[in-house]
Parts: structure tokens; C-alpha cells; sequence
């Protein structure tokens, strides 16, 4: 070795660089590992979500079935009393089943205008879902797309590369051995 140039600040930069370069691929493979967290997070969150609106669903539509049966039941109920009050030959019978009919008849129209709300109420839950489900599909778009881009922006060190290459010839440069034969 005839002579050794001070290579410190060549040193410095391929130091910086060498870090630069490390904490780039840190940031990447965490923001990688955040995508993808937030995709199944999204996907787990869709199954929640659905599984609560369909059993919205499942409530709404056993309210109305319970409803129309208590409306099918009241006009049984009724059309038995009409039958008997029709046969009856005594007028006191007669009135006394008229008077039945016309609590059944009231307690009929209360059936029927929870029929229409329970009805109302089935509808509402399936657009509930259908909404949910529209969202929480955009929110796993979102998410996979995401994770998707992750691999063309992920950082490209090329250019760092270069410099690194350049540098380490400088610094390689930086030493001036004689050739000795």
C-alpha cells in the first residue's frame, strides 16, 4: 500500500445509504404487513356484520310469521262464532256470540296492522343487509386493493444500489497499492 486517502466521507455516505436502504425495506414489509392486516380485518368484519343483519332478518321474518298466524287464528276464530251465532236460535246466545265477534274483530284489526308493521320491518332488514353487505364489499375492495398496489410501489432500491456500487469503488479508490512484478 503506497498511500491511503482519507475515505471518511465516502464511508459516511455508504453508511447512510446501507441505512436508508434497511429502513426503506422496514417501512415496506410493515406497511405490507398493515394492508393485509386491514384485509382480513375488513373480511372479518363483513361476516360479523352479515351474520347480525341476517339475523335481523331471521327476528324480523319470525315476528311476521307469528303475526299472520295470530291473523289466521282470529279469522278462524271469528268465522267459527259467525257459524254458530248463524245456527243459534236463541237471542241471548246470538247477542252474546255478536258481542265475542266484535272483541275478535278489534283484536283482528290490531293482528292485521301488526302484520303490515312486521312486513315493514322484514323489508327493512333486507335492505339493511343488501346495504351492509354493499358496504363492507367496498371496504374489502379498498383493502385488497391496497395489498394489491403494495407491489408496485414497493420501494425500489435500484438507484440506491448504484450509488452504493459507486461509492464502494471510490472507496476501493481510495487505496494506492504498487504493482509489484
Amino acid at each position: 500500500v503506497i498511500a491511503t486517502l482519507d475515505a471518511e466521507a465516502i464511508q459516511s455516505q455508504i453508511d447512510m445509504l446501507e441505512t436508508s436502504m434497511a429502513n426503506a425495506d422496514a417501512l415496506e414489509k410493515n406497511q405490507n404487513k398493515l394492508n393485509q392486516h386491514a384485509l382480513e380485518q375488513a373480511k372479518t368484519d363483513q361476516q360479523n356484520q352479515l351474520a347480525a343483519a341476517s339475523q335481523a332478518i331471521s327476528d324480523a321474518q319470525y315476528s311476521y310469521d307469528s303475526a299472520v298466524n295470530e291473523v289466521n287464528s282470529l279469522t278462524s276464530q271469528i268465522n267459527s262464532l259467525t257459524g254458530q251465532m248463524n245456527a243459534a236460535q236463541d237471542e241471548e246466545q246470538k247477542a252474546f256470540l255478536s258481542e265475542e265477534i266484535s272483541v275478535l274483530k278489534e283484536q283482528l284489526a290490531g293482528a292485521q296492522e301488526a302484520v303490515s308493521s312486521a312486513g315493514q320491518a322484514v323489508t327493512e332488514a333486507k335492505n339493511n343487509y343488501n346495504s351492509v353487505k354493499s358496504s363492507t364489499d367496498e371496504a374489502i375492495y379498498s383493502a385488497q386493493n391496497a395489498v394489491d398496489m403494495q407491489q408496485y410501489s414497493a420501494t425500489d432500491n435500484t438507484d440506491v444500489r448504484t450509488q452504493l456500487e459507486q461509492l464502494y469503488d471510490q472507496l476501493d479508490d481510495c487505496t494506492i497499492i504498487s504493482q509489484t512484478s
